[in-house]
């Protein structure tokens, strides 16, 4: 009966609710200007990566993605503090998060004067995993929040139509702003150069965008208990290799990592071919 109860009630919020919903706008507004197919193009026409290095770690890195989010879900699942076992990395990320992001983005700027290719190759593999590792330490105990941020089934729901609505809207701006940008530049209309044009989008991103992430560790509640018992990391790879849907998602991940070379190249067949 008490469930049932608990269920009937609405515990959270419109200012919650949104302020969950910026948040998620918040890290996709860099997350786009990594996966939308523009960083490989970054990586080989702005920063002068050979081609070759940047598909290797593409390919290598998403398929680390696919694996290390059961991994990474694992660990924070262990996570036990008076805080919840989710918003202290969504306290905490955001800053490091915003760093990686500049950082990934300003390779061309840091290491102008450099002749050597194995130094670029270097410092965009380093860049490329820090800023992997820290944005999925933020990005699984987000949507994780989406579960444990109510009892209540609707209250998810809100939560999560929340998150996608705003996101779509706000966080699509960065991959806008950056092809006009890049036209500027191109065209001669403005002083600003590609690279200086993506570092300013990652500095916003990382800024701006980093801030509104935030909310989600400072503005959201988590409601529905956690477990006294901390499962261990060899239990997790257990339910894992049990679990047929979540296996199937692992899988989908993996295709679909090989299916996001074609964002790749249709980033390369609208920008150099038809300029």
């Amino acid at each position: 009966m008490a469930n049932s109860e608990e269920k009937e009630i609405r515990y959270v919020g419109v200012k919650e609710n949104l302020a969950y919903g910026f948040a998620n706008a918040g890290q996709v507004f860099g997350y786009n200007l990594v996966a939308g197919g523009y960083l490989s193009l970054f990586f080989t026409k702005v920063f002068g990566v050979p081609a070759g290095a940047v598909s290797t770690m593409i390919l290598f890195l998403g398929i680390w993605d696919a694996v290390n989010d059961p991994l990474m879900g694992s660990i924070i699942d262990k996570t036990r503090t008076r805080y919840g076992k989710l918003r202290p990395y969504l306290i905490l990320v955001p800053l490091p998060l915003a760093i990686t992001t500049i950082m990934l983005f300003a390779g061309p700027e840091i290491l102008a004067d450099a002749k050597s290719t194995t130094i670029k190759i270097v410092y965009m593999y380093i860049s490329y995993f820090i800023w992997e590792f820290f944005y999925t330490l933020g990005d699984v105990p987000f949507w994780s929040m989406s579960t444990a941020i109510s009892p209540n089934p609707n209250d998810r729901t809100r939560a999560i139509s929340s998150a996608r609505f705003i996101s779509g809207i706000v966080g699509g701006l960065s991959t806008t702003f950056l092809v006009v940008m890049m036209d500027l530049s191109n065209s001669g209309k403005w002083k600003l150069t590609l690279s200086q044009d993506f570092l300013i989008l990652a500095i916003i991103a990382g800024t701006f965008g980093m801030a509104l992430f935030s909310l989600a560790g400072w503005k959201t509640k988590e409601r529905v208990v956690q477990t006294v018992k901390e499962p261990s990391v060899i239990d997790g790879f257990k339910v894992l290799f049990k679990n047929k849907p979540l296996m199937l998602i692992i899988c989908g991940n993996l295709i679909g990592t090989l299916g996001g070379l074609a964002s790749v190249f249709q980033t390369y067949y609208y920008s150099e071919v038809l300029n």
